[in-house]
């Protein structure tokens, strides 16, 4: 695998960690935005 896949499925990992942790922290009671619905949509 070349070394851009590898960062880019990296970075996503990271991002996808800091978003669960900002989801515990911030949309404890709820949220409406629409990124969170992406896993639904597919």
């Amino acid at each position: 695998m070349n070394e851009r896949r590898k960062a880019f499925k990296l970075l996503v990992a990271v991002l996808s960690i800091a978003d669960a942790r900002r989801r515990e922290r911030f949309c404890v009671d709820g949220c409406g935005h629409w990124w969170h619905s992406l896993s639904s949509l597919a």
